[in-house]
Formats: structure tokens, C-alpha cells, sequence
């Protein structure tokens, strides 16, 4: 199935057969049984759905939604961390992705490096290290380069590590990080998924190994996503090939004008040839 039938295709609702996702704004549920519906904050079906929806898109075994892109980035490596591990990033990141990982994280006692921007300096420290978790973000946000997702995650492979990516930049669309060896994907959907901006959600994406405890985490800490603004990014997400399609195009066509005036030093899009 392709992206574009992905992005449309939706469950029928079993109790009234209806072709759209229904916006379940409920608080508890009458007489709970099991662990599947108890409390909204643990389970929703509207927000359930759009867990469903993003690993389908990013090949995964399970997806997990959450209040906002921090609210991803924070449960996942909370989830992954331990006092003493060892965590790489790179300096050109999302500033609040930075200062959480250089100052929150740093402060739970967990060792934090930051390369230097370019791929062959992430490189190198990768190697000069047992890091047990790498995060990435690739199309970086705001300079848009592109890390080797392949080459991290074949380092990392060698000593058990964990690398996570933020491809809210690329979209399912133009990237999968799964399929080029990352461990988790992560997205703000806030931007290109929802594509309305209305909504502030995350999403990530893997291995129910990592996802299952990611999962337990975001219970506990709260990074739970309102079911109303679920229905808002499926639905965002249902032109999400069409979207991206045309927000491809005329950004090429723009790289391409700015890079040859005249008053413009250097233009940072990887569609460029001279990129």
C-alpha cells in the first residue's frame, strides 16, 4: 500500500459503522474492563487510531502519541535513560530539543555530548564512544542538513545503542529512518503531519520493545494527546502526500531563485544540486 492510501485509510468505527474516526471526549469508560479502556489518559480510541496511523507510515510495529513534539522527545528518552549513560546530539538542533538534553537531562546525571554540525563530526564521536542513546534530528531544524542515518545506525549496532530520530522536517513522505536502521522516529506533528496549524501533538514510531515502555512512560508522566486534537491530525494527515507533494516542489523552485540572486550568500536546501 502507498503513503498516499496510508494517509486516507482509516478503520470503520464497530459500533456505528462510520467511515471517519469518531472524536471519543470522554474522561473514563462505563464498567472498565481489562487494560485496554479505563481512563483517557491511558487509552483513547480517537488517539489510539492516530497512533495506529503513524506507524503504519513509518513501517512501524507501534506508534505512541503524546500532548506535543517535546512531550515525544521528553517520554521517549526518559524512558531510554538511565543516571550515567551516555547521550549524543548535535549542536544544530531544535533550541528546546537542545536545552532539554544540555540542561534537564544533564542534570538527572546522565552523560550529554554535542558534536559540532556536519556530518563527520557526529561521525567521529559516535565512534570515540559507547553511547547508549543517540538523537538525532534529520532534516536538522532550522539548517536543514542531512545526518547518515545509515552509518549512526551501524555504529550504533555494534555496541547495543539506541538511536532515536526527529523527522518532523521530512514527513513519512520524503523519509523513513526506520527502514535506513534508526531504532524510534519521532515527530512534532504540530507542523507538517496535522498541516493546519491547529493542533500541538507528537508521535513517534519503532519497535514495540522500546514502544511498549515508551508507552508506560507517557501514562505516567501525563504526555497523554486530547482525543479532539487525534481526529485533528488524522485528518491533517489525510493530505499529507498532497501537501507534501507541492511543498517539495515550490520550495526547489525557491532554493533555486534565492540561490542565484544576487544579494542571497548561501541558500540551505538539500534539494539543491549544490547542496
Amino acid at each position: 500500500m502507498r503513503d498516499a492510501t496510508k494517509s486516507v485509510k482509516e478503520d470503520i468505527d464497530d459500533s456505528a459503522k462510520a467511515i471517519t474516526t469518531p472524536i471519543y471526549q470522554t474522561t473514563a469508560y462505563l464498567y472498565p474492563e481489562g487494560e485496554k479502556y479505563r481512563y483517557s489518559r491511558e487509552a483513547n480510541p480517537t488517539v489510539l487510531e492516530l497512533a495506529k496511523k503513524i506507524a503504519e507510515l513509518e513501517g512501524a510495529e507501534q506508534g505512541v502519541a503524546f500532548s506535543s513534539g517535546m512531550g515525544a522527545i521528553s517520554t521517549v528518552s526518559l524512558s531510554l535513560l538511565k543516571p550515567n549513560a551516555n547521550v549524543l546530539i548535535h549542536r544544530d538542533m531544535f533550541a528546546r530539543t537542545y536545552k532539554f538534553f544540555m540542561d534537564f537531562v544533564r542534570s538527572w546525571g546522565v552523560n550529554v555530548d554535542s558534536s559540532l554540525p556536519g556530518n563527520q563530526n557526529l561521525i567521529e564521536m559516535a565512534k570515540s564512544k559507547k553511547y547508549n542513546l543517540i538523537f538525532i534530528e534529520s532534516i536538522s531544524n532550522p539548517l536543514l542538513r542531512v545526518i547518515d542515518i545509515p552509518e549512526l545506525s551501524k555504529i550504533v549496532r555494534e555496541y547495543n545503542g539506541i538511536l532515536v530520530v526527529d523527522s518532523t522536517f521530512a514527513t513519512p513522505i520524503n523519509q523513513k529512518p526506520l527502514e535506513l536502521g534508526s531504532t524510534i522516529v519521532i515527530h512534532s506533528a504540530s507542523k507538517f503531519l496535522a498541516g493546519h496549524n491547529d493542533v500541538i501533538a507528537g508521535l513517534a514510531a519503532g519497535y514495540s520493545e522500546y514502544l511498549s515502555v515508551i508507552d508506560q512512560m507517557r501514562r505516567t508522566l501525563g504526555t497523554s494527546l486530547d482525543p479532539h486534537a487525534a481526529y485533528l491530525t488524522l485528518r491533517g494527515i489525510k493530505t499529507l502526500k498532497i501537501r507534501m507533494d507541492v511543498i517539495n516542489r515550490n520550495a526547489e523552485q525557491i532554493a533555486e531563485f534565492l540561490e542565484g540572486h544576487s544579494k542571497v550568500k548561501r541558500v540551505y536546501y538539500p534539494g539543491l544540486k549544490t547542496y
